[in-house]
Parts: C-alpha cells; sequence; structure tokens
C-alpha cells in the first residue's frame, strides 16, 4: 500500500493542486484495502 500512496503523492506534486487527479485501479482492490488506501490518500484531494 506504501508504493500506492506514494505513487500518488509523486503526482500530486508534479500536477500542483490547481490539476484534477483521478485514480483507476480496474477493480484489483478489495474494498478494506481500498477503503485505508483513500484514507490515506486524501489529503491530496484526489477527485475520485
Amino acid at each position: 500500500m506504501a508504493e500506492n500512496v506514494e505513487k500518488v503523492r509523486l503526482l500530486r506534486e508534479a500536477l500542483g493542486d490547481e490539476a484534477d487527479l483521478m485514480i483507476d485501479v480496474l477493480f484489483n482492490w478489495d474494498l478494506p484495502y481500498a477503503a485505508a488506501w483513500a484514507k490515506r490518500v486524501e489529503k491530496y484531494n484526489l477527485r475520485w
């Protein structure tokens, strides 16, 4: 999970706060993983 969170951090850093950032995991995550990941990346203001 740490690697997936880090990818979001790097993308947000590269794109800046004004860009919409959306992630599509192609149904590869189960609900517990997705919920835990969403809490960890909330501060990066994903569009979805």
